[in-house]
């Protein structure tokens, strides 16, 4: 789980982000990241119904992406607001590819050290 400090959680937070912040697709996710004034990180993860109707699902990948996120964030620049947009085509996938697909948004967004 992600430390308080470090999520998002007002929708004026998550327009800000889409308002205003770089974004990267790929095949089953994108990402939107935007600078911030603050020295951490902050996540948001957005998955809808369209992923799955069963709330249980949903809460599967809500818990795997953060879990990445979590361990990559050691890695990555400081002072940024992230949000995943998780898409349909995220069923069925294991954690490695999730993971391989989220370390590849952060190369092309340039988000590492």
């Amino acid at each position: 789980m992600l430390a308080k400090n470090s999520r998002l959680k007002k929708n004026k937070e998550f327009d800000l982000v889409f308002k205003e912040g770089r974004t990267v697709y790929g095949g089953i996710l994108g990402i939107k990241i935007r600078k911030n004034q603050l020295e951490v990180n902050r996540f948001g993860v957005l998955l809808s119904t369209k992923v799955s109707k069963l709330a249980v699902i949903r809460n599967l990948y809500k818990r795997r992406i953060k879990d990445i996120l979590k361990t990559q964030d050691l890695e990555i620049k400081t002072g940024y607001d992230c949000v995943v947009i998780v898409l349909p085509t995220i069923i069925n996938k294991s954690y490695q590819e999730i993971e391989a697909e989220i370390k590849t948004a952060f190369n092309k967004l340039k988000f590492y050290r």
